[in-house]
């Protein structure tokens, strides 16, 4: 039955959106993409396609940066959203979009391991060391899964009492990447743990797709403490292995690595003391011996040593005085026959004498004339003499 009032175009559309909305509410709907556009603004646009059948698909910038791959055009997608009326048209405002098939999907995964290897989000140049002794460990995992268990259990085992701070979130299934970015963040929200481990147990590929999300990457890489990634086994290796600073292969195995063995840590202890005693015996031992050297004597012994040896040097002194006085004496003495033997005195003692006269000591006849008064200097007294007569040397007398 109509009602008695008309419906404005307002009123029917948004009675279309309500039914619409009620009935289906989110739905998968695969499809083949065409028309596809990417705005400037971000907001993806395109065209599902079956036959001659389409509906327009719209997503909004926010999901289209979570995508995991480029989309193409005319790939099969499974796109899941919802149908609305925008504009007097039908169209799926869809939240989350996936290529169709192993094919696709892994081609989307390379494709985003190469756009986040090519940022550098993967160089083992940032990967951070694990801190030695962790006083907290952060776990982000399933509260109800094993992994949670072996983990703690080996934890236990290595180091009792290491404080624990658990972020529960799913680990599997449609929106657990979200779950699991949002338990990192809580983590690091707490502010205690030194390290996180990010872990569950094997599983297939699909259910190990949380851990390639782009997001879950971007988180790990932009945690503030190292990341340990434990996720499925040896032979599974996702996004969430390649970025976080260290990739175990269990939850067991990141115990063994975010905690050391307190036996361990007991034996470098003893061993380390041990090492400090030797080395302490043995400055010890070194120091005697050096003293030992140094012959340390008492302070009156020392004044006794010292005065014999000032005695000994008195008397060496005391000898050494007329010693060199003798010395000296002898010197004199020969200095004085020295002198004596050049002395004209001592040739005047021969029986020799000395002519002198005004000019002094007359050595040759020539230098005299007769009638000269000389001086002779005999050894003892002397004489008043004039002269009579000159004979030089090769002439006849000269007298006047």
């Amino acid at each position: 039955m109509p009602r008695e009032r008309p419906y404005t175009v307002r009123e029917l559309v948004g009675e279309l959106q309500r039914a619409l909305w009620d009935i289906w509410g989110h739905q998968w709907v695969i499809g083949e993409l065409s028309q596809l556009k990417v705005a400037a603004s971000g907001h993806l646009y395109a065209t599902l396609v079956e036959g001659p059948d389409a509906v327009r698909v719209t997503m909004m910038r926010s999901e289209a940066q979570r995508l995991r791959w480029r989309p193409q055009e005319g790939e099969l997608v499974r796109a899941l959203g919802r149908l609305e009326v925008f504009r007097g048209s039908l169209q799926l405002r869809v939240r989350a979009m996936e290529p169709v098939g192993e094919g696709a999907r892994a081609r989307a995964l390379e494709a985003l391991r190469a756009r986040l290897a090519e940022e550098g989000l993967f160089s083992p140049d940032r990967k951070r060391p694990l801190p030695r002794l962790p006083r907290c460990v952060g776990v982000v995992t399933s509260a109800r899964g094993a992994a949670l268990q072996d983990f703690l259990t080996v934890l236990k085992r290595r180091m009792p009492g290491t404080c624990v701070v658990l972020a529960s979130c799913r680990v599997q299934g449609e929106g657990a990447e979200h779950e699991v970015v949002s338990a990192l963040r809580r983590v690091e929200a707490h502010g205690q743990a030194e390290v996180i481990v990010v872990t569950r147990g094997g599983g297939s590929t699909e259910d190990l797709w949380a851990f390639q999300a782009e997001e879950v990457v971007r988180a790990v890489a932009a945690c503030r403490v190292p990341v340990v990634s434990a996720v499925g086994h040896e032979v599974d290796v996702t996004l969430c292995d390649l970025v976080a600073d260290l990739r175990v292969a269990t939850p067991s195995a990141a115990a063994e690595r975010v905690v050391p063995d307190r036996r361990e840590l007991r034996a470098e202890l003893v061993q380390r003391q041990q090492r400090l005693v030797a080395g302490f015996q043995r400055n010890v031992a070194a120091k005697r011996a050096h003293l030992a050297r140094r012959k340390l004597l008492h302070p009156g012994e020392r004044v006794a040593r010292g005065r014999e040896r000032l005695g000994r040097l008195q008397q060496r002194l005391a000898g050494s005085g007329p010693r060199r006085v003798a010395h000296q004496r002898r010197a004199l003495l020969a200095a004085v026959g020295r002198l004596e033997a050049l002395s004209p005195l001592a040739v005047l003692g021969r029986g020799y004498a000395i002519a002198l006269s005004e000019a002094g000591a007359v050595r040759a006849a020539g230098e005299v004339r007769v009638g000269d008064a000389l001086e002779i200097r005999l050894h003892q007294g002397r004489l008043d003499v004039s002269v009579d007569a000159v004979h030089a040397p090769g002439s006849s007398a000269v007298e006047h």
